[in-house]
């Protein structure tokens, strides 16, 4: 992907996030314990020429539930623990680029 005609509008650095692995991890059987996991590589990516400037990689792992309790309220606890997971992740990557 080209950010080159985004210089037009003022833009001269893109930071971009991929997933590149999301989802519950552990192993899966009758009423499981099971963690949120996700991976996202960061770019750092100059716009006039497309230029990586950084890259690195991140992981978030979360606390162990059971699967029950993971659906239970609706799935409340996996919806807390999805913001829980941005906002470790966001933190961590804005910390590690822009000291």
């Amino acid at each position: 992907m080209s950010y080159r005609h985004l210089t037009e509008r003022g833009f001269d650095t893109i930071l971009q996030i991929s997933v590149v692995r999301f989802g519950l991890i552990g192993k899966w059987e009758v009423n499981p314990p099971l963690q949120l996991e996700m991976v996202v590589q960061v770019n750092v990516i100059q716009a006039k020429d497309d230029k990586e400037l950084h890259s690195d990689i991140f992981q978030y792992t979360g606390d162990s539930k059971m699967f029950s309790e993971w659906c239970a309220d609706n799935a409340q606890a996996l919806q807390d623990e999805f913001e829980r997971c941005y906002s470790v992740l966001a933190e961590n990557i804005i910390s590690s680029f822009f000291p």
